[in-house]
């Protein structure tokens, strides 16, 4: 009692060291070990972003031990994998406060200390979605499958409501296009790479395997170096995050639009080779016909051929066609060429709140094999699929020069189209 007295009192710095001083090995090999143990306690949100065989599941199931130690919180450690979480339970067992650790289910265990405080450890999955937690570790963030990070990550948050300390850790390595890379952007970082971590250095692994010049630099940067790249380069080379919520709007907007079981709308403004990324929005129009009705009298571009104009599948390229005189555009190889094409050489201006779908889309794009962007289950693209059809919507169409295009913010006179415009909203479409 002592001693466990004594870690809740203690200045942090000399808590954590009393705390390592017990353990069954020479833990902090590093100052900036307990540097970024300090940076956990101190942050209510925060990432780590290391090398490969950075010691981060090892750092912090131990930090997490000692936190809940010191605090008396509820915490959960949720990994992508089951192999990770496999890995990040041995280090649990070799704790010496660790009293138990119980399987409660294939992904689930719970882990008690000797001061009979129980930690959930577990996979993000909904199993665990009942819990009310003080914190969650994300361990290997990178991981998170499509479903993990579109529908289960996002419901992860209501475990903290109840909580007034409500405490999230992101834990991981680069990777491409990943939830990891999103929450680096938004909240404080710290990042070692792998010639920060004297052990990966004395291994001699990595650098045997920089200089066999075999694995290719740009996965040589995502998983060593913590440097963001693409495989095959970037796609914009000009793209300017910014905030653009009072952008005075020069020339009508023009849309895109991109159908799949959501009908995907991009807006954008050109001047002169300057585009700037106003609007998103994403719409049921087999369901709603008048979904896209805001847009009359714009100039619009949609999807066409195939599915898209047949009576079998809603023919929803001809609903546009008649509502809004909208043009219809096969993509082909070709269209895809010359849309990318177009596109590199604008300056491309995005506002990652005010449209965070396209923001994400321009900013994760990248070269496939082909040549063409990067186009697959893992990179659907319809956001930017609606962008490039928004480049060079047709003058066809587009029935009147007008300059104040419909704003969100305002009234369509449609009531249906305002709940619909709300509710997308709502849904952080817009």
């Amino acid at each position: 009692m002592k001693l466990l007295k004594a870690l809740r009192i203690k200045p942090i710095r000399d808590s954590m060291r009393l705390y390592e001083s017990k353990l069954k090995q020479d833990f902090m090999r590093e100052e900036f070990q307990i540097d970024d143990w300090e940076m956990a306690e101190n942050e209510l949100q925060c990432c780590f972003l290391r090398s490969r065989g950075g010691s981060k599941t090892n750092d912090f199931t131990t930090w997490l031990i000692f936190h809940v130690l010191r605090t008396n919180e509820r915490w959960a450690w949720l990994s992508s994998k089951s192999g990770q979480l496999d890995q990040a339970l041995i280090y649990v067992r070799e704790n010496p406060f660790v009293k138990e650790v119980k399987r409660i289910t294939n992904g689930k265990y719970n882990v008690y200390l000797w001061t009979g405080k129980m930690i959930r450890f577990g996979l993000v999955s909904t199993s665990n979605l009942g819990l009310r937690l003080d914190g969650i570790v994300y361990d290997e963030e990178q991981d998170n499958r499509a479903t993990q990070r579109s529908e289960i990550y996002p419901q992860m948050a209501g475990m903290l409501t109840a909580s007034t300390i409500h405490k999230e850790i992101h834990l991981g390595t680069r990777w491409i296009n990943t939830l990891l890379d999103e929450h680096i952007e938004s909240y404080p970082t710290s990042t070692r790479d792998w010639e920060q971590c004297p052990w990966l250095v004395k291994s001699g692994f990595i650098k045997s395997e920089i200089d066999a010049g075999v694995t290719p630099d740009w996965q040589i940067d995502l998983l060593y170096r913590c440097i963001p790249t693409a495989p095959g380069g970037v796609l914009f080379p000009n793209l300017i995050v910014e905030d653009l919520k009072n952008y005075v709007i020069i020339n009508a907007i023009q849309y895109g639009v991109d159908f799949g079981s959501k009908d995907m709308i991009v807006g954008i403004s050109l001047v002169g080779n300057h585009c700037y990324v106003l609007f998103e929005l994403a719409v049921e129009l087999e369901t709603n016909n008048y979904a896209c009705d805001f847009m009359k009298n714009r100039k619009v571009e949609a999807e066409g051929g195939g599915y898209n104009v047949s009576e079998r599948y809603g023919a929803k390229g001809k609903v546009l066609q008649q509502r809004l005189s909208a043009s219809l555009i096969p993509v082909t190889n070709k269209w895809k060429s010359d849309r990318q094409m177009y596109s590199r050489g604008l300056i491309i201006h995005v506002d990652k709140h005010l449209t965070p779908n396209i923001y994400s889309d321009l900013k994760s794009a990248s070269f496939g094999l082909d040549g063409l962007y990067l186009k697959d289950t893992t990179h659907p693209c319809h956001y930017l699929d609606a962008f490039f059809h928004a480049t060079k919507a047709n003058l066809t169409g587009y029935l009147q020069d007008d300059s104040t295009p419909y704003s969100p913010s305002k009234s369509s006179g449609n009531k249906h189209i305002d709940k619909l415009i709300q509710r997308s909203k709502r849904e952080r479409f817009l």
